[in-house]
């Protein structure tokens, strides 16, 4: 069954926000103008604690400092946005 990644990132973040919150030992960080990154997400290199981050919810800055969400190897979503109070990320998908 193929799963537009439409579907497939909202639901996952739905889910993984009402486990995981309350995960205040784990800075919040931003790269330039990019979203500002916390729990469920995790800064691959820059948060080594797996209790920051969510498993599948790890996101790099690219060497553009864009920030990234690899959803598969072949699929790299670009991250416009996150708001964690209405549950939305906003992504550009690239298919490589």
């Amino acid at each position: 069954m193929d799963m537009s990644p439409r579907i497939v990132i909202p639901t996952l973040l739905l889910f993984v926000l009402f486990i995981g919150e309350g995960h205040n030992g784990c800075p919040e960080l931003q790269c330039g103008n990019g979203p500002r990154i916390r729990f469920p997400f995790r800064l691959k290199d820059r948060q080594p604690d797996q209790q920051c981050g969510y498993p599948g919810f790890d996101l790099y800055y690219s060497h553009n400092n864009d920030t990234v969400l690899e959803l598969t190897s072949s699929v790299k979503a670009f991250v416009n946005s996150i708001d964690y109070e209405s549950q939305f990320i906003n992504i550009h998908i690239l298919i490589i």
